[in-house]
């Protein structure tokens, strides 16, 4: 099994209070309004295969497969 580590640990999410999978402050502080499409779209696919630490198992060839970004 691969051992992973964030590469800045004092940038890890740290949830408080109420929990959502994206924060309702992405919504709120309008950095959803900035993002094109496929950011939007890579930003979602970053979320839903991070693990508990954040950290994805997908390359970036495979995350541009699944994406059709290539």
């Amino acid at each position: 099994m691969i051992k992973k580590h964030p590469i800045n640990p004092q940038r890890a999410r740290r949830i408080a209070g109420s929990f959502a999978f994206i924060e309702h402050r992405f919504l709120r502080n309008g950095f959803f309004a900035t993002l094109t499409h496929y950011e939007l779209l890579l930003y979602v696919f970053l979320v839903l295969v991070a693990d508990r630490n954040g950290l994805s198992y997908y390359s970036y060839d495979k995350i541009c497969i699944l994406l059709r970004n290539r």
